[in-house]
């Protein structure tokens, strides 16, 4: 039997249901998601998912809501005891069970998440966060940088990137610059004394891993804790400045991603293609169209055939077949866009 929970249930808040003329993105299920209704056009049990001490779950309609909120009470309190004071805090935060009303959109885990649209964008407050730091710390006024100082935006955008699958690419020279710094100071490390002595120390006890997780750590921590300056390149400017403007345009540049890009999911179609260093090809059976090209003789004079791998402006078969994968082949007068990408 489940409790009731007057306590928490009376203090939640349901958001006003949609207009009449609201337009919801449909969700199709596949077989890796069931969706929420049984063959029999019942309701399917709700899941419930955990992240450290988040317990999430979504609901259709109201009273389902309500149920799996008691559900979820319930067994909190039966793994980790009823409230009592006197012995231990109580098990539920009331103020962040209650902070938001009950919706179709919501704050989750650090992300805006909306059932309507089906689209997962980042809060206002955390694109605002982001847009002092490259204004005001990353600003034109800058013009060199710590290995820390670059790994904390660095980490800051990364954790952005998993709702925008595309942002990644914009920070390549700043990703490469850190990786030629951890090289760097490592480097600078091994010739130093207490470097060595830490390694003597280490060998003379091959069996304790204690010795060796405190050299690990010691290593790591001289490593990242250097205060060695790296000057800000035109390439990596420029990648602020577009960075800035993205964070300064959401109209323009939307940071989201829809749920099904962000979660498996059972393709619609599938297409092949493959690439090769004259040219790529591709094709689908169930959408009935192939398409090859050959490539450019300035691109063909850049490949392996000519060029070796230290040259500037050699274009590897990597790149060939990405560039296939993102090809879009349009049929004549149709006006349907095809993108093949690779299985």
């Amino acid at each position: 039997m489940v409790p009731d929970f007057p306590l928490y249930m009376e203090k939640v808040v349901f958001a006003p249901p949609p207009p009449p003329d609201t337009r919801f993105t449909p969700a199709r299920p596949d077989k890796f998601n069931k969706g929420v209704l049984a063959d029999d056009g019942s309701l399917l049990p709700s899941k419930f998912s955990m992240y450290v001490d988040d317990n999430m779950s979504a609901a259709v309609g109201e009273e389902r809501t309500r149920w799996n909120m008691r559900c979820s009470l319930h067994s909190a309190y039966l793994i980790l005891g009823q409230p009592n004071l006197d012995r231990r805090p109580n098990a539920i935060d009331l103020d962040k069970f209650i902070r938001e009303p009950i919706s179709h959109e919501c704050t989750q885990l650090g992300f805006r998440i909306n059932s309507q649209t089906l689209i997962v964008t980042i809060p206002d407050e955390k694109r605002a966060t982001i847009l002092d730091v490259l204004t005001n710390t990353w600003g034109p006024h800058r013009r060199s940088f710590t290995i820390k100082q670059a790994a904390e935006l660095l980490g800051t955008l990364l954790s952005l990137c998993r709702v925008c699958k595309w942002g990644i690419f914009l920070f390549t020279n700043l990703l490469k610059a850190v990786h030629e710094m951890l090289d760097k100071n490592l480097r600078r490390l091994m010739h130093m004394d207490e470097f060595r002595l830490l390694t003597e120390a280490a060998s003379r006890h091959p069996t304790d891993s204690s010795q060796y997780r405190f050299f690990a750590s010691k290593v790591a921590r001289q490593i990242w804790d250097e205060k060695a300056l790296t000057w800000i390149n035109r390439q990596i400017c420029e990648e602020l400045d577009f960075i800035t403007k993205v964070f300064a345009n959401p109209s323009t540049y939307k940071w989201s991603a829809p749920i099904p890009h962000l979660i498996q999911r059972e393709p619609d179609y599938p297409i092949w293609q493959d690439s090769c260093l004259r040219g790529a090809g591709g094709f689908s059976f169930l959408l009935c169209f192939w398409w090859a090209l050959e490539w450019p003789m300035f691109i063909f004079l850049h490949t392996i055939k000519y060029l070796c791998k230290g040259d500037k402006s050699y274009i590897s078969i990597n790149l060939l077949e990405y560039a296939a994968m993102i090809f879009k082949s349009r049929r004549r007068h149709s006006g349907l866009g095809i993108f093949a990408f690779r299985q």
